[in-house]
């Protein structure tokens, strides 16, 4: 695959994993429950533009890819993550609609 739609995939992977599943604030409850006080997860963890910028950085030199170009290209894939986050959330709700139209279409 090709090194521009991996990055996009690891925007993806990043958006849907900080900002759509819960799993980081569930993280930061279980800590604040395990140790007495609120804790919060340091920025490159919590946020999928920045998790996105250094996991794309990451990517581009471990492969070899690292250029003035890519880099261009994964701040602008960054940038674009909350784009990327009402993106999926619209398709979800499409899908949720298009089953929901389905089961009552059926139930008739």
């Amino acid at each position: 695959m090709d090194i521009w739609m991996n990055i996009l995939l690891i925007a993806l992977v990043c958006v849907i994993v900080i900002d759509i599943s819960g799993f980081i604030e569930n993280i930061e409850q279980g800590l604040g429950r395990l140790f007495g006080y609120k804790v919060r997860i340091p920025k490159p963890f919590s946020c999928s533009l920045c998790s996105t910028w250094w996991a794309g950085i990451i990517y581009s030199i471990c492969t070899g890819y690292f250029s003035l170009e890519v880099l261009a290209y994964i701040g602008l894939i960054s940038v674009l993550t909350p784009v990327i986050s009402d993106a999926v959330w619209t398709v979800r709700e499409f899908l949720s609609f298009v089953v929901a139209w389905i089961n009552t279409w059926f139930r008739q």
